[in-house]
């Protein structure tokens, strides 16, 4: 079927006579990206006219073409075949004309099946980070094409947890957006905080807070919610924890309350849950929230995740029970449509869960008392299942349904991990018999974005479908997607070296630090793991060292694929994260080597490594300098209009876990540890010189143990000063492509 022949349309795009907005917008995609891959531009009618071959896109319910074929039986798009969410996309020959008919059962349906076209049978990656265009002056669509798709999940949240969107604006979302109905999400992590509806509650019950005034203009969330919904991506209400101002405890003395406080952040007061004042709040909470943005029916609502009680709870399973059945009592009443989703996170199973480190830690028969206690529908959010997989430990949450979610980063990781094959594993075991286990809903929620996308897309495919994914055949299909079919055979080794390293099984996790070790404080243990991984992750630091070659072999093959790094801007990202996690794979083994050398009291080999460990922060520094996304001041730009002093508020940010001066934290100290170039040469680089400055005085007084207060001497005026200082940015003239190729030049293979 013949869409466009050198240049010239042969096919035109045909939607029913009232298309629903969600239709009209899948037509003008489809037609927009037609024009990208050939420079055509196929017309938009509600007819086929005589002569041309036809796109036809839409439902029976909406478009009377589409009715005529699924009458005759020519492609079926119900509720059951292909199921909800399911479409279907046929060729077919309609008198002397050749016709496709792209549809769902659903709006949004038709909308998976316009981007599958594009990217599965057209070659159209994409990416959070870009999109590869192929280019051609004619598109012939295969003979007998007849296609149809349906979820194995119904739920699939693609969520973006607000550490990289906090300050976000219209622009950046609304590609998020997009990029997320490409992937065929259906649910996104909330975009509201709940300030503004608490304060509106508080001023309904006559409290002296100050509404907020109607705005003239739609705020950026309720923008961005019409635009999920016109997606049909849909949007939880994040239910506040119950913590209130002072005149409220004025007003209502007798009211119990719980003392929580966070990391070591000021404690806070909130209404105890079994207060019947607690009941009433959520009531009206949700009552405003509807009247604002409307509804979805998904309610998050968590107690005590990550905080710990300090005063008013002496029995805290009580407490938890007591929240479970004030949650549903009030949902219930507000909302007798919605689910509850409830995340394991704050199901801390074990000593060194990071996702209640401060609070006593949950039995599984707690879990079960938990669950057990609902009166109101829910969907447990498993997060970290690949990782933590609490879904195990819990028999899949006691019959209760749950959702298999993917985490995979933390704060600022955005080094190269994850470990693709145990990811794969896990979602084939899922994706067999879904409904044998209660799994109903496949998410991810990282806590950043544009980074890893190769595990990110990994992850979208099993989303979809675990049983259609093969890991050697997913690395062919990201390789054609985006870089184009014709770098396919140059491109597969290099993702196969890094499947082999970074996203192999010696990936690293937040239970077993891997990462680049100058984001943190140095010592002499190096962050080796904790305590009880020891045993583990010693062999794993030894055998990281192996990585090194490949990686340098990734870097070497990718520049050598023809032109693919001049022509692809993927392809130069993908050049800059392979060379940065090189030098990093080195720098972590010079400075463990250094470590080991002090300790051994070999001054000679401290004095070898130092100048290693310093020229290798300079080449990062040099390289992140080379691309935008890891420019300290890009950042600082972003915050501009968002505080007094952005640039001390980034800084603070990224040494405190908090960009307000004074709001600092230890146990969350480098919480935001990144790859940027000022970030790694005004902070980073001189850390680790003080570091060797420490070393060399205390072996040359003979000594070979350093104290934490005699690390924290040297350490604190580091953090300061950088802190203080202005932006210092760096030249950023520089190609990356050059700047690999000096480093390889440089570097003994």
């Amino acid at each position: 079927m013949v869409l466009v022949d050198k240049g010239a349309p042969c096919s035109v795009v045909v939607s029913g006579a009232q298309p629903t907005w969600l239709e009209r917008h899948a037509a003008e995609e489809l037609v927009h990206y037609l024009r990208l891959i050939t420079g055509a531009t196929l017309p938009t009618v509600s007819g086929i006219p005589d002569g041309m071959n036809a796109l036809v896109i839409g439902r029976a319910g909406t478009n009377p073409v589409v009715a005529e074929a699924v009458h005759e039986g020519v492609l079926s798009l119900s509720e059951d075949s292909p199921g909800w969410d399911g479409f279907a996309i046929r060729t077919a020959r309609r008198g002397n004309r050749d016709v496709c008919f792209i549809g769902g059962s659903s709006d949004r349906g038709t909308l998976y099946a316009v981007y599958w076209l594009l990217e599965e049978v057209l070659g159209v990656g994409f990416f959070r980070d870009g999109e590869y265009i192929p280019r051609s002056d004619s598109i012939v669509l295969p003979e007998s094409l007849h296609i149809v798709e349906r979820p194995v999940f119904e739920h699939r949240e693609d969520g973006l947890l607000a550490y990289s969107a906090k300050f976000w604006g219209w622009d950046e979302w609304k590609r998020e957006l997009d990029w997320k109905a490409k992937r065929r999400a259906n649910i996104t992590w909330p975009f509201c905080g709940t300030g503004e509806i608490t304060q509106a509650v508080l001023a309904e019950w006559g409290f002296n807070v100050s509404p907020p005034v109607p705005p003239q203009e739609p705020t950026l969330p309720e923008r961005l919610l019409e635009y999920a919904h016109r997606l049909g991506i849909r949007v939880p209400c994040h239910l506040p924890g119950g913590s209130m101002p002072g005149v409220f405890w004025e007003a209502f003395p007798n009211a119990k309350k719980l003392v929580m406080q966070w990391s070591e952040y000021a404690p806070y007061t909130q209404l105890h849950p079994s207060d019947p004042l607690y009941k009433r709040f959520m009531v009206d909470f949700v009552r405003h929230y509807r009247e604002r943005y409307g509804s979805d029916h998904l309610y998050i609502a968590e107690f005590a995740s990550e905080s710990r009680i300090l005063e008013g709870a002496e029995n805290v399973q009580e407490a938890r029970i007591q929240f479970v059945k004030a949650i549903c009592e009030a949902l219930s009443e507000a909302d007798p449509e919605g689910t509850w989703l409830p995340s394991s996170w704050s199901f801390d199973l074990s000593a060194d869960d990071p996702g209640n480190p401060w609070q006593a830690n949950w039995t599984v028969e707690q879990v079960r008392e938990y669950l057990d206690a609902a009166t109101y529908p829910l969907i447990v959010w498993d997060t970290w299942s690949e990782e933590a997989a609490k879904y195990e430990r819990t028999e899949f949450f006691y019959g209760h349904p749950w959702a298999f979610s993917v985490l995979h980063c933390f704060g600022g990781e955005t080094y190269l991990l994850g470990n693709v094959k145990e990811l794969v594993r896990r979602a084939h075991a899922l994706g067999e018999k879904p409904q044998e286990v209660g799994c109903v809903g496949f998410n991810v929620l990282p806590e950043n974005s544009d980074y890893n996308s190769f595990y990110f897309e990994l992850a979208a495919l099993l989303q979809w479908n675990p049983r259609t994914v093969q890991l050697d055949e997913f690395v062919s299909r990201y390789c054609r997607l985006r870089y184009g079919a014709r770098y396919v055979e140059a491109t597969v080794p290099v993702w196969q070296q890094l499947v082999e390293t970074v996203y192999g099984e010696d990936s690293g996790t937040v239970k077993i630090i891997m990462d680049p070790l100058y984001w943190f404080r140095p010592d002499l243990r190096l962050l080796a793991g904790w305590p009880e991984d020891d045993e583990r992750v010693i062999p794993m630091w030894k055998r990281r060292g192996e990585f090194i070659p490949k990686l340098r072999r990734a870097a070497e093959l990718l520049l050598a694929a023809g032109n693919l790094v001049g022509e692809n801007n993927m392809a130069r990202r993908d050049l800059v994260d392979i060379a940065r996690q090189w030098i990093a794979e080195r720098f972590n083994q010079a400075l463990i080597g250094a470590r080991d050398a002090f300790l051994a009291g070999n001054a000679g080999e401290l004095a070898r490594l130092e100048p290693i460990c310093l020229r290798l922060l300079e080449d990062q520094a040099r390289l992140l300098a080379s691309w935008p996304a890891y420019r300290l001041s890009r950042q600082v730009a972003q915050v501009r209009d968002q505080y007094p002093d952005p640039v001390k508020a980034v800084k603070l940010l990224h040494v405190w876990c908090n960009p307000v001066e004074g709001q600092e934290s230890v146990p969350l100290r480098d919480y935001y540890r990144m790859d940027l170039d000022e970030l790694v040469a005004d902070y980073y680089k001189p850390r680790v010189a003080a570091y060797f400055a420490l070393l060399r005085n205390k072996c040359a007084a003979g000594e070979t143990t350093v104290t934490d207060e005699e690390f924290d001497a040297v350490y604190t005026p580091v953090e300061r000063a950088f802190i203080a200082a202005p932006l210092c940015p760096l030249p950023d003239d520089e190609d990356p492509t050059d700047v690999v190729q000096d480093f390889l030049e440089d570097t003994p293979a």
